[in-house]
């Protein structure tokens, strides 16, 4: 019986080793090895948008930030010929490869993107084409500045064709081999026990913990100091519980108003907050999944049990951290995406989209206003990107509302309202 077990706690071990050789889809984003997920943060001037691809134990694509992977088709050799995220008929991309096996194209039927390589084997240009006029509408060429030791790209410079540049980090997540991290994203947690732990469940003893170590700290910090320190103490500890009795009213909210948007990261937290704390307390909210890829942000969305709507509609809500230190917030956003094909049928007029889209960015700014906030244009936005740009600057944080879907080439097929606070 013994050696049964042994023989079975082996096989157990070994199999999501074996099962992760079945796909390698992770290579279609230009990543290779057992990779879980992707997480992308792109910078351009102005604006910062962040991405992100999940893969199963046996490297099979099933996330993107459009939501769950409904279909995916294969070609011979095993590969994504094209996969499906949303049930409408254009929410799909199709992939084509060169006869050294590597992504030459990918796109939908309005857009392309076709892809050149250099002698190291990275991708060095990419073309961007308009399907319908068969016009390229962009070229980007890439500069790789960093890698993690499996060898994929942790950060690269974009140089677009109209002198703009701009930045491109991933934090790569491994499915774990063994129990070493690895550089540019780290190994799952590398025991069977650990691996089916909830985010939850972890988020939840990593609260106790906190709670004990400072209820701790706070004790050796009134011992033996005198009276002044005991009450340094004691405010400090008042302090710190009322953080938390506020960060928990917080919590309770159904759903998400102007205000609550920019006074409460991802509508429910409190600021000042850090990575740690955000991530237990948003974890304690029964049925909410949040995004913890990645110690420098944090994101929601209706597909992770994010249910907070404002004029009856969910936004994919996110907040980003300091990378050094405690992981302090430093800034947090809303999109709302409007998009013909996904949330709107084909059918719709685009005009139709545009103006949905702008209500929204004018609702929320009248609301705003009504609370006695003072807006302006945002100088800082490009009007060959932003058709709608307002800001206000209290001092202590700046916010930003922007209409994008504008396009000096051609006609976009979506609008976005996006709302950003900035920390000081």
């Amino acid at each position: 019986m013994k050696n049964f077990r042994s023989i079975a706690a082996l096989l157990a071990a070994c199999l999501p080793f074996v099962a992760a050789a079945q796909y390698h889809d992770a290579e279609l984003f230009e990543a290779k090895g057992p990779v879980q997920k992707i997480s992308v943060k792109y910078t351009r001037p102005g604006a910062t948008f962040l991405d992100f691809y999940s893969f199963s134990s046996t490297g099979e694509l099933t996330e993107t930030k459009f939501g769950p992977v409904l279909q995916i088709e294969r070609d011979a050799q095993g590969r994504i010929s094209k996969y499906v995220y949303d049930t409408f008929d254009s929410s799909y991309y199709n992939i084509e490869y060169d006869d050294k096996g590597r992504v030459a194209s990918q796109g939908t039927i309005r857009e392309a993107t076709e892809f050149h390589y250099g002698s190291n084997g990275q991708i060095s240009e990419a073309y961007y084409i308009d399907c319908a006029y068969e016009i390229t509408t962009n070229v980007e060429k890439y500069e790789y500045l960093a890698f993690d030791d499996r060898g994929n790209w942790t950060e690269r410079k974009i140089y677009k064709e109209e002198g703009e540049i701009c930045t491109e980090k991933r934090t790569i997540t491994y499915w774990p081999e063994t129990s070493e991290k690895h550089a540019g994203g780290s190994a799952a947690i590398g025991t069977a026990a650990d691996a089916t732990d909830t985010p939850s469940q972890a988020q939840a003893e990593a609260s106790e913990h906190k709670e004990g170590f400072l209820h701790e700290a706070f004790s050796k910090l009134a011992e033996g100091g005198g009276a002044k320190r005991q009450e340094e103490a004691r405010a400090l500890r008042e302090r710190s519980l009322q953080r938390r009795a506020e960060a928990e009213t917080a919590l309770a909210a159904t759903e998400l108003t102007a205000l609550s948007m920019i006074d409460h990261p991802l509508g429910v937290l409190s600021a000042p907050v850090t990575y740690d704390e955000a991530a237990a307390l948003l974890s304690e909210r029964e049925g909410w999944e949040p995004d913890l890829s990645e110690p420098v942000w944090i994101a929601m969305s209706a597909s992770r049990g994010y249910q907070l709507a404002y004029n009856n509609f969910i936004p994919r809500a996110s907040a980003s951290f300091s990378e050094e230190g405690e992981h302090r917030l430093e800034s947090y956003d809303y999109l709302f995406s409007y998009i013909r094909g996904i949330n709107f049928p084909e059918e719709v007029p685009l005009a139709l989209i545009h103006k949905k889209a702008t209500d929204m960015a004018k609702k929320i700014v009248a609301d705003w206003e009504a609370a006695g906030i003072v807006v302006r244009e945002d100088p800082s936005a490009d009007p060959s990107q932003f058709e709608y740009a307002i800001c206000a600057d209290d001092g202590t944080r700046t916010i930003q509302i922007r209409i994008s879907g504008k396009d000096r080439y051609v006609v976009n097929e979506y609008y976005t309202v996006y709302v950003n606070v900035e920390v000081r």
